[in-house]
């Protein structure tokens, strides 16, 4: 499904959450510099752009609170289990 710039949101290949391509740049850029300010500096897109990603983010990945959610991305991109 494309989204309001025409681009695609397709799921990430053996993501075990099906985030999309974006999705996925996000959480990275959040596993480094952990806040949504530098976030959106560090991909060139809004803060509000980063909330809504997140908040689609927070529906798929498991966790009770944002740190977990990073916690279980950063586990999983190294090679561990999900």
């Amino acid at each position: 499904m494309p989204n309001s710039n025409g681009r695609e949101h397709q799921p990430l290949q053996n993501n075990p959450w099906g985030l999309t391509q974006r999705q996925a740049e996000t959480m990275d850029a959040l596993c480094r510099t952990g806040c949504d300010k530098s976030v959106a500096r560090a991909l060139g897109i809004s803060v509000k752009t980063v909330e809504t990603t997140m908040q689609r983010v927070n529906a798929k990945v498991p966790g009770s609170n944002r740190v977990q959610k990073v916690i279980a991305w950063d586990r999983w991109r190294r090679g561990g289990a999900a």
